[in-house]
């Protein structure tokens, strides 16, 4: 799973990649202009942000550098109508990270889409694992102790994104704002809702995985510190 951004200003277009990489796990936030895309890049964190090329007023090619120019790390596809090699060189010295042209295959797009996630980092290790769990990203399979978990799309996510953040609290709304899309009708309340459910398949041994922290929030301690350090 992970947080990404569409920018794309066909409007049909951009729903139809949404959907399409929502039926994959992914949290997906869109927005039609460069100038909503910079407002969402400098308040939410975003793995994976996908740029069309030709956009209202404010290009990609000008977002694109405008976000690096932020330290923005994310990985970066761009997508365009241009297929000449001039124009693939301006969008990859912007700081784009890959260059796919319209018109384009969803699971083209896909293979790109993994292909980059793949990218060496820390945040796209392919087995998370902490005291008591396993996540395989790849598989999308959760093992505590020998036994497999089957988890929802959200509950994996949301175990995901603590696993990838281990030792940190997240407060039901910072895990609202990262683990769901921007636009979604839910609340603090769906994430202590989805929360309890994942806590109730996880603890199937006397190991809490999840560990609350009165008044403040979620974590998942590492091996690094010990397990009743709360």
């Amino acid at each position: 799973m992970a947080k990404i951004l569409v920018v794309e200003d066909h409007a049909e277009e951009a729903l139809t990649l949404a959907k399409w990489l929502e039926s994959q796990g992914h949290a997906v936030d869109v927005v039609h202009s460069g100038e909503d895309a910079l407002h969402l890049l400098q308040t939410f964190s975003y793995e994976l942000l996908i740029l069309d090329w030709q956009l209202p007023s404010l290009g990609g090619v000008d977002v694109c550098v405008k976000y690096r120019q932020d330290k923005g790390k994310a990985v970066v596809l761009m997508l365009t109508g241009r297929s000449d090699v001039p124009s693939k060189a301006e969008g990859l010295n912007a700081g784009a990270d890959d260059y796919l042209a319209k018109p384009y295959d969803l699971r083209e797009l896909s293979a790109r889409v993994n292909a980059l996630l793949r990218r060496p980092s820390d945040n796209f290790i392919q087995k998370l694992q902490a005291p008591g769990v396993i996540l395989d990203t790849g598989t999308h399979t959760a093992m505590v102790g020998e036994n497999l978990v089957e988890l929802s799309l959200r509950e994996y996510a949301l175990l995901e994104y603590l696993l990838r953040h281990q030792d940190k609290v997240y407060s039901a709304k910072q895990l609202l704002d990262y683990v769901w899309p921007v636009e979604s009708a839910m609340s603090e309340d769906t994430v202590r809702s989805v929360m309890r459910n994942l806590r109730r398949k996880l603890d199937v041994g006397k190991r809490e995985i999840i560990k609350t922290i009165h008044g403040t929030g979620y974590i998942i301690v590492s091996e690094k510190l010990p397990a009743g350090g709360d």
